[in-house]
């Protein structure tokens, strides 16, 4: 019994991490575990574009100053061409997805906001030039997590001690 949930379980966590592209289909031992896994992998579907039989083209800047400005070249306008035969692969809906995955995937607005600050500061600290951004070989790295450090949170730290000494 315990062994059945087991295995079970495990059928759940592979057609999860294959649903979600983390984990490539691997095949069933069994035919009706393999209907089981492939019924909720929705495979590529063919569509048609606009309902054209054949590939058309479309003009790319194509305003009348843009003419104006390449008027002395010989005319050759640049083109883009798209096959009226796409593959459309499926995905997921936001709603499919349970608590937890949905909190492992996205973001939540308390963690948006706390990262929009610690970007603002350590932005500032850099002196609001882009130019003079730090990369990750000029980061702490936080023994603990691993996480990079920005050296501004460091020295914070150090002047929050040298005040209470």
């Amino acid at each position: 019994m315990a062994e059945t949930k087991i295995i079970q379980e495990d059928a759940i966590r592979s057609r999860l991490l294959t649903t979600l592209g983390i984990q490539k289909p691997q095949a069933a031992a069994t035919p009706s575990e393999s209907r089981s896994d492939n019924s909720n992998i929705n495979p590529p579907t063919l569509f048609r574009l606009h309902g054209r039989e054949s590939a058309f083209r479309q003009s790319l800047n194509d305003s009348t100053e843009e003419r104006r400005r390449h008027s002395r070249r010989p005319s050759r306008k640049p083109i883009v061409k798209f096959d009226c035969d796409v593959l459309v692969q499926p995905i997921a809906s936001h709603k499919s997805f349970s608590q937890r995955i949905k909190n492992t995937l996205w973001t939540s607005t308390d963690e948006l906001k706390d990262n929009a600050y610690r970007n603002q500061v350590e932005f500032e600290a850099e002196g609001w030039d882009y130019r003079k951004a730090l990369e990750e070989e000029d980061m702490y790295i936080d023994a603990e997590t691993g996480e990079l450090v920005h050296p501004f949170w460091i020295e914070q730290q150090g002047r929050k001690e040298e005040l209470r000494t």
